[in-house]
């Protein structure tokens, strides 16, 4: 039987811890991304609401606290007309701790939550990738999914599940620019994906994508890290 005594309280514990994630993660891609026109703007509302603007795409973000729903609501803007709308919902464990999911799956940590919040920040237009955007993106995923850690150029053989299938023969090459893939899966800027290697797998975001003639080729933001089958590459 769960113990959801005190819950609002727990919830607003789980929200500050996320809150300082954010302002880390901030923190962390502003002093990676040395131009300023990259960097991101973030500021407080409220206790329940945080404002995050990434001014060079013209995109931004408000998380905001509701404990009558024990979720993190989010409104994503571009070029400051309302895009989209979500929300990450709480879960209450039996192991008595509560987490933050994306609707799926579990976020492990507050700083998964950051990276998160982050990763919607990127620019999710359908309009033709330029290699500019492209350059700007594999730096963001650099920033995000590896906080600057060097790696080992590798390629590994993996799995794509999408929502509706599941794609072999694909390849995740990881290197100094963060996690790139190419694949027979239909993969879309803004979509989720999991990737496996063997039995192990973990969630994506895709940045930028590109079309081959081998499929698609495209640059991937880790929402669950560490990837296990890819600490070998972490020097």
């Amino acid at each position: 039987m769960y113990d959801n005594s005190n819950l609002a309280i727990r919830c607003r514990e789980l929200w500050a811890d996320v809150l300082c994630a954010v302002e880390s993660r901030v923190w962390s891609i502003n002093d990676y991304m040395q131009d300023s026109r990259s960097q991101l703007d973030c500021q407080m509302l409220s206790c329940d609401s945080v404002l995050i603007e990434h001014p060079s795409v013209k995109r931004t973000l408000m998380a905001t606290l509701d404990l009558n729903e024990h979720a993190i609501h989010i409104k994503e803007f571009d070029n400051g007309q309302l895009a989209v709308g979500s929300k990450l919902p709480f879960a209450l464990l039996g192991d008595g701790n509560v987490y933050v999911t994306n609707g799926q799956s579990l976020m492990g940590d507050p700083q998964a939550v950051a990276r998160q919040l982050m990763s919607v920040l990127l620019s999710r237009s359908t309009a033709a990738t330029s290699t500019e955007e492209i350059d700007q993106y594999r730096s963001w995923a650099s920033a995000l999914m590896t906080a600057r850690a060097r790696r080992m150029m590798i390629k590994l053989p993996i799995e794509i599940q999408t929502e509706n299938s599941l794609y072999t023969g694909s390849t995740l090459d990881l290197s100094s620019v963060g996690a790139k893939v190419q694949s027979t899966a239909k993969l879309d800027r803004g979509n989720y994906i999991t990737v496996f290697r063997g039995s192990i797998g973990s969630f994506f975001r895709v940045v930028w994508t590109e079309k081959t003639d081998q499929g698609t080729r495209a640059g991937l933001v880790c929402l669950n890290p560490p990837l296990e089958w890819a600490e070998v590459t972490v020097q």
